[in-house]
This record gives structure tokens, sequence and C-alpha cells, in this order.
């Protein structure tokens, strides 16, 4: 697997081939209704989010797109959405997304990185478990068509929160 920063044309490439589970992810919360569509305003923002990676097979073909964008200070959302060809880097994208971003580059950005994952997409609530997410809600209806939701959060462990007396000292 290789990875890179993003660029715009690789977006539409994967949106033009998505898993059938990210294209309804993606589909129920946007605008519009074509996936091209939402990935040409996602490729159009590139340079709002803080990190925009794509994850490449050994044919250096784009496979999945990960981005993490700034919210709040120090609070950021993360997306993610693959094509069907994830499972020939799924095992090395996991220990990526683990090991160099939400142990090493994550913790030094942001205390609360949040998530929002389609009810019925239990792969994805699955691999946001495994790396350290925590399953806060589930939002009744929030897709345009009545889907729901469940808002996942990781909180950085070393995040060290002032007490309040502290601030005004």
């Amino acid at each position: 697997m290789f990875v890179r920063r993003t660029h715009p044309a690789e977006i539409l490439e994967i949106c033009a081939d998505l898993r059938p589970a990210d294209r309804a992810e993606m589909l129920a919360t946007s605008f519009v209704d074509d996936p091209a569509e939402h990935g040409a305003a996602i490729a159009s923002g590139l340079d709002q989010a803080v990190v925009a990676l794509t994850l490449l097979d050994d044919r250096r073909a784009p496979v999945a797109f990960v981005g993490f964008w700034q919210i709040a200070p120090g609070v950021a959302t993360v997306a993610m959405f693959a094509t069907p060809a994830f499972p020939s880097i799924a095992k090395e994208a996991h220990r990526f997304c683990r090991d160099r971003l939400m142990r090493d580059a994550v913790p030094r950005a942001f205390r609360r990185v949040e998530c929002r994952a389609l009810e019925t997409n239990a792969r994805a609530r699955l691999w946001l478990k495994r790396l350290g997410f925590v399953e806060e809600a589930v939002l009744p209806r929030l897709g345009k068509r009545g889907e729901s939701f469940v808002q996942c959060a990781w909180v950085n462990p070393s995040y060290r929160q002032e007490a309040p007396h502290e601030l005004f000292q």
C-alpha cells in the first residue's frame, strides 16, 4: 500500500467506484444524489482539510480516501470512503490509520475527533471501534431518507483538561 496527499482527481476516481455501504453512507447526508457530484464538492474543499490522504494499492491505483477537517479549536471530523478494492489494502490501511494517524499525528493536533457512521454500516462501526472511537449516540432520522447514524468520537487520552480555577490564575 502507498499513501500520498490527495489529488482532487483521485477523489473523483474513488467516488466513481464506491463500495455500496460507502455510497449509501455518503449520499444519506449529501444534498446531491450523485457520488461524483458529492466527490467534486469534497475535492473543491481539499484546501480546508487538515489531512487529506489517498491510500493506493500496489499498482498505485487510488483505493481509499481519508480526510480530517477541523470543526472547532482542537476538534476534527474525519471521513473515509473506498472502492471495492479496499480488501486488498485493508490490513495495511488499518495499521497505517491506527499507528501513523491515531497514535502519532492525531493526538498532537486534536483533543477530539468525531465521525458519523450509518447505523446499518456494521463494518465501519467496528473499524472505528478498533481505531479507538467510542459510540456516543444514535442520531435517529439524520439521513435525508430517514436513515439513522451513530455518532462516534475519539477523545485524546493524553489531553489534560485544565481545572476551571486554574484557567483564571
